[in-house]
């Protein structure tokens, strides 16, 4: 048996009651920290299952003999997820290698940066494609985040922009920065404000309505953030943000 429990958005702290029973009941436990930065108490967790967590890396889940796989033949396995277990493709990559392996698998699904972000004040249905933003090669700059953008703006669609892990806003917004002095379709205004949100879910959160040019003329330090670019604010957005933020 595989299970994938979310950790949700604050780990340790906001792993259900459901995912801690089966943690518990379990023959082995790993976590991965390559879709989302955790800064967690694995200590602690450890301590309260009477188990040791064991780290993996995406070439871990990604390569044919899969220590996943392997072990759910005859063991109940526990993968432990930032956020909700489902946010990432990977991780459905995963469910299927295990259908085809006649595996039974359980989601134990958690709260996601994909809902949390609604405390920034903009309406959920409001938002379109989410974006994510992966740190360059050297002579590459993928055009996929400007492309996406630019047509979530065109539908009038708020935009979820993620950033790499230990990505700062001030770098992610050089990147489109970058790609709108090479296409120029101009949906980069460094006059307009836009929404940081730092550690949502955790004690030390922050978000800002903030504009772009104020935003790459920060240091940020290298934790979690993503960014919301909104698009048209009907009133009460814009009362919100003007208020609360």
């Amino acid at each position: 048996m595989l299970y994938l429990i979310g950790l949700g958005i604050s780990p340790i702290k906001t792993i259900t009651l459901q995912g801690l029973k089966i943690l518990k009941n379990s023959d082995f436990v790993f976590i991965e920290k390559y879709t989302c930065n955790l800064n967690a108490d694995y200590e602690e967790l450890q301590k309260q299952i009477n188990k040791k967590i064991i780290f993996l890396q995406r070439k871990d889940i990604e390569k044919e003999d899969n220590i996943l796989i392997k072990k759910s033949f005859d063991k109940n396995v526990c993968f432990l997820v930032g956020g909700d277990p489902l946010s990432a493709t990977t991780h459905k990559e995963l469910l299927i290698e295990a259908r085809k392996n006649n595996i039974e698998c359980k989601i134990i699904h958690n709260s996601s940066i994909i809902t949390a972000v609604a405390e920034c004040g903009l309406e959920l249905y409001k938002f379109g494609r989410i974006i994510s933003i992966p740190f360059p090669d050297k002579n590459y700059a993928p055009t996929s985040p400007y492309n996406y953008l630019e047509e979530n703006l065109k539908n009038q669609f708020h935009t979820l922009v993620l950033l790499d892990i230990n990505m700062t806003p001030k770098i992610a917004l050089n990147q489109l920065i970058y790609l709108e002095s090479k296409i120029k379709h101009k949906i980069i205004d460094i006059n307009k404000k836009i929404i940081v949100c730092k550690n949502l879910g955790a004690k030390n959160q922050n978000i800002a309505y903030i504009k772009i040019k104020n935003i790459i003329n920060q240091n940020y330090e290298e934790i979690s953030y993503c960014l919301v670019i909104p698009s048209k604010l009907n009133f009460k957005e814009k009362e919100y943000l003007d208020l609360y933020l």
